[in-house]
């Protein structure tokens, strides 16, 4: 309920078995670190977050860690819980960062739940919101990652949420909140609920989030696409902003503000092509909704 700070690990889990262990940080509770607020080894933790996990430098990897001699934990952030790489100065990294397995094989069984914030940022090689990682040739992880209706997972520049290449993801990523950030899945299912709200930063052709889901991808809820540099901006530009194994569903919205798009091709081949983009004087017109757009950017 107070506040635990450490210069390296603010709080840590030994290589033991921990079951049957349920760690509470409460509204009023903050862990903070230099390197790792959280780390967790060993196995058998529940972890429940309602209070604020913060980093105050740059991260090993990220905020809230786990090892990967850790097996059968669960992540829980509440709805008033932050896990964040960005509230405090000098805070970077991912902001979950999970390595999966200790061995060529090696199969981690865990999941995140997710109902408040999570977020990475800063300068580090990655500042995933949520990322799973190996060191190891392959390795799998077995577990969900869901996202609730008050949950926001977001990023600065890597993706959202990163499930990189070398990680087997034995599950599916479920959206009923808000990811403010681009999706690779470089393998496993993603499931956007009716409330799933995902937000994609395209700046021009050569510089655009995507979602990227090398599974199954089940869409439903609004895809919002913020055009943040509309001067670079040509009808007939085409954003590759979907890619997937296979795709069921549809958008019940597409949000792409002031700029026009053809989505017809966007729930085949993955593309959306700009039809038109307000004239220079259109945008004096606008005023401050000009300001607006600029100021829903993330920081960069």
């Amino acid at each position: 309920e107070g506040t635990v700070d450490g210069p390296q690990n603010g709080l840590y889990f030994g290589n033991g078995d921990h079951t049957g262990s349920a760690v509470t940080n409460a509204t009023t509770g903050v862990i903070t670190s230099g390197s790792r607020a959280v780390n967790v080894d060993g196995t058998g933790i529940d972890f429940q977050n309602e209070g604020q996990i913060l980093a105050t430098g740059r991260q090993r990897n990220g905020t809230f860690y786990v090892d990967g001699t850790a097996d059968d934990f669960s992540i829980n952030n509440g709805s008033t819980g932050v896990i964040s790489s960005a509230v405090l100065p000098g805070g970077a990294g991912s902001g979950v960062s999970i390595q999966v397995g200790s061995f060529d094989g090696d199969v981690q069984n865990g999941g995140i739940v997710n109902a408040g914030l999570i977020e990475g940022s800063g300068d580090q090689p990655v500042d995933a919101g949520v990322r799973l990682f190996t060191n190891a040739n392959v390795a799998t992880f077995a577990g969900n990652i869901l996202n609730q209706a008050t949950g926001t997972i977001s990023s600065d520049t890597a993706p959202a949420v990163l499930v990189e290449d070398d990680v087997i993801f034995d599950g599916v990523l479920q959206n009923k909140g808000t990811i403010d950030g681009a999706i690779a899945l470089g393998s496993g299912d993603a499931d956007f609920a009716s409330t799933s709200v995902v937000q994609l930063e395209l700046d021009s052709v050569d510089s655009f989030e995507a979602i990227d889901v090398a599974g199954s991808l089940d869409v439903d809820g609004t895809l919002e696409l913020l055009f943040t540099n509309l001067s670079a901006l040509a009808i007939g530009d085409t954003f590759d902003v979907l890619d997937f194994g296979s795709l069921t569903g549809s958008f019940d919205l597409i949000d792409s503000g002031i700029v026009q798009l053809d989505t017809s091709d966007l729930l085949t081949n993955g593309n959306v092509v700009i039809t038109a983009v307000p004239e220079p004087a259109s945008l004096a017109l606008l005023g401050l909704g000009g300001l607006a757009i600029a100021g829903r950017r993330r920081r960069k």
